[in-house]
């Protein structure tokens, strides 16, 4: 009669789960709840530990002489994400937005401390770089765009409906191949030894070369405008001394001297 037939000797092998796969989702879970908030995860994170649950009741009786659950050497806790109080209504307004295919409008400032007033569609907000950033297209530029939350004021959504459909994972791996455009500053410095692990925690660099008395010798680069290693290096005070380039040696220079004038003249 034509078509295809199963044989009855076909075996279809069933692709279990595991306590170790379980506790990996729940890892994942866990981590996604801590950086979101999001309460719908919450709850599937409840369904998933009771599941595991099940599944690690039967390993015991199985193998009791396990030292561990499988899984559980390694665990994520995100929470800093949400350090500030804002950051969470923040993104509950974007993914309402997002579910109801409506516009978003804020008032954004910029790197360059600019505030504009963006109308945007909102496609999904992601957490990466130590932060939250909405991903949204941009009309006015014909491009997708990144906006940092905690740079948003007054956020809602309009009455206005999306330009255009999109698809969040195409848009995530565009974004993931575009070429960096920011203008970098190559650094190099010298440290003392007690600065060294603070160097390579907060700034990121390499050590080409390090000295008899523990000082070592630097190298790193940084997003022009960002704010961030700015800070980073001034707060490291006299324990670091930029060597390269010159122009971050006379923009120290000058911040340090007004700084010093500003609390030497201070009357109160």
């Amino acid at each position: 009669d034509g078509g295809y037939e199963i044989l009855d000797t076909f075996h279809l092998e069933k692709q279990t789960v595991n306590q170790s796969d379980y506790q990996y989702i729940v890892t994942a879970l866990q981590a996604l709840v801590s950086v979101s908030g999001d309460r719908s995860a919450a709850g599937v994170l409840e369904k998933v530990q009771a599941a595991s649950e099940i599944y690690a009741d039967s390993d015991r009786k199985n193998a009791a002489t396990d030292a561990h659950s499988p899984g559980t050497e390694l665990q994520l806790d995100l929470s800093i994400a949400l350090e500030n109080p804002g950051i969470s209504s923040t993104i509950s307004v974007i993914r309402d937005a997002v579910r109801k295919g409506m516009q978003l409008e804020f008032l954004y400032t910029n790197s360059a401390d600019e505030t504009k007033l963006h109308t945007v569609d909102p496609v999904f907000a992601v957490f990466k770089w130590y932060a939250w950033y909405l991903i949204a297209w941009y009309e006015r530029k014909q491009a997708y765009c990144m906006f940092k939350l905690i740079r948003m004021q007054n956020v809602h959504i309009t009455r206005t409906p999306l330009t255009k459909k999109h698809d969040a994972e195409k848009v995530r791996r565009g974004l993931d191949e575009q070429q960096d455009t920011r203008k970098y500053i190559e650094l190099k410095l010298r440290g003392e030894a007690s600065i060294k692990m603070k160097c390579l925690e907060y700034l990121h660099g390499t050590v080409t070369e390090e000295y008899p008395d523990g000082s070592f010798m630097l190298s790193a680069a940084f997003p022009e405008e960002e704010y961030y290693w700015y800070c980073t290096l001034l707060g490291f005070g006299t324990k670091v001394r930029v060597l390269e380039p010159p122009e971050l040696i006379e923009r120290i220079r000058n911040d340090c001297a007004a700084l010093t004038a500003l609390y030497q003249n201070r009357s109160d």
